[in-house]
């Protein structure tokens, strides 16, 4: 899947639709034992990615801010790759399923995505006392590709690779930056960087980011080029909201 939201929903919904295609089957023909062999093998991926989860929990604990079923602050661009798009400077969550290759120390280990052509990965930053090699997990935690790694293979072959970290700060401030914005009264001379929140009565709800202090402030009082980009940004939620639903109308059927 490309996104994450999509990639967990598809997978929360798998045994759903599994089920469905199994009771609407008629038995004995070889289209149907055909189907129901493919059903058995979702079914098989869809267990083996609810016990990544569960493992990647186990070892390194679930960060509220990981979103299971939507788009947050901190998605970022990791969230919408395949392991083998990740590059230096990507940021955020990812479903993506690790698997340990080999456990370097107690905060670094050597992970190989579960995704076709995917390169080996360091996973730096997180307290690896619990893994041991072989550990298939999805890690549940927002993360960084500040660079990359190199190291001299068993074989004696140089490897170079992009290290994975956790790293606070560094992807608190990257989230900030996308998500706060330079906002200017209707004179020009009064500005302030602030996130968004939503509109209503009128008036524009913002998250200071200096202080991270909510403020309200009436659309009129906004420049034109403000008011213009709320408008815009209303649009585009409607937009996603309508989408939603429309899946969400889809899946019931």
């Amino acid at each position: 899947m490309k996104y994450l939201a999509a990639t967990v929903i598809a997978w929360a919904s798998l045994a759903v639709v599994c089920n469905g295609q199994v009771r609407a089957l008629t038995r004995g023909s070889a289209g149907a034992r055909a189907a129901m062999a493919d059903v058995a093998a979702r079914q098989a991926d869809l267990a083996e990615h609810n016990r990544a989860v569960e493992m990647g929990r186990e070892l390194f604990g679930s960060d509220k801010r990981w979103s299971a079923s939507n788009e947050n602050e901190f998605s970022g661009p990791l969230s919408r790759k395949t392991a083998d798009e990740f590059k230096v400077g990507d940021w955020g969550c990812t479903a993506v399923g690790f698997k340990v290759l080999n456990k370097v120390s107690d905060t670094e280990c050597l992970v190989l995505p579960s995704y076709q052509d995917a390169e080996v990965i360091l996973l730096r930053g997180l307290d690896a006392s619990k893994v041991t090699d072989g550990i298939v997990f999805v890690l549940q935690h927002p993360v960084v590709i500040e660079g990359t790694f190199s190291y001299t293979s068993v074989a004696g072959a140089q490897k170079t690779v992009l290290v994975l970290e956790r790293n606070e700060s560094k992807v608190t401030k990257l989230a900030d930056d996308v998500h706060f914005r330079k906002w200017t009264d209707k004179s020009g001379e009064r500005t302030f960087e602030g996130k968004f929140i939503e509109f209503s009565n009128n008036r524009v709800q913002l998250i200071r980011r200096d202080d991270r202090k909510p403020v309200q402030v009436a659309m009129h009082a906004l420049s034109k080029d403000d008011q213009k980009w709320v408008r815009d940004e209303l649009k585009k939620r409607l937009e996603i909201e309508t989408i939603k639903k429309k899946t969400a109308a889809r899946k019931k059927k």
